[in-house]
């Protein structure tokens, strides 16, 4: 005979529902992500004047989405947000990189055009040197 742990077929043996999902205790960092995270910090007033605050709930950030609008998110939900808000960033300075390239080319193009216009002006004879003088 085996003296071993045996293997036993889960649908010969009929389980009860507490059985199939035991109710484990809650580990440690559980238990701390329910009680409020206490935090010191010091925050900047302005031109280099600073305060210790301290924030009595540190699971909950405040994160301002724009136009002076504060919503209080939890620390996953902050993070998709300003994951999308980067992805959104890059993509405006794709496209800004995009403008300024346009830009700069018409600046080339324009300046090229003037100095072949100013070339031929002078080539013609129109550049108001000594011959227009001698008349």
């Amino acid at each position: 005979p085996r003296s071993g742990p045996r293997r036993v077929d889960s649908a010969a043996t009929p389980q009860t529902a507490q059985q199939q999902a035991p109710s484990e205790p809650r580990d440690a960092l559980d238990a701390q992500m329910d009680e409020p995270l206490r935090t010191a910090l010091r925050v900047d007033l302005g031109c280099f004047v600073f305060a210790t605050a301290e924030v009595p709930d540190a699971r909950v950030v405040h994160v301002n989405i724009g136009c002076g609008v504060v919503v209080p998110m939890t620390h996953g939900e902050a993070n998709a947000f300003l994951l999308k808000k980067e992805a959104l960033g890059k993509q405006e300075v794709q496209r800004l990189n995009k403008e300024m390239l346009r830009v700069k080319y018409r600046i080339r193009l324009v300046t090229e055009t003037l100095r072949q216009l100013h070339q031929r002006y002078v080539q013609a004879g129109g550049g108001g040197g000594s011959a227009s003088r001698s008349k």
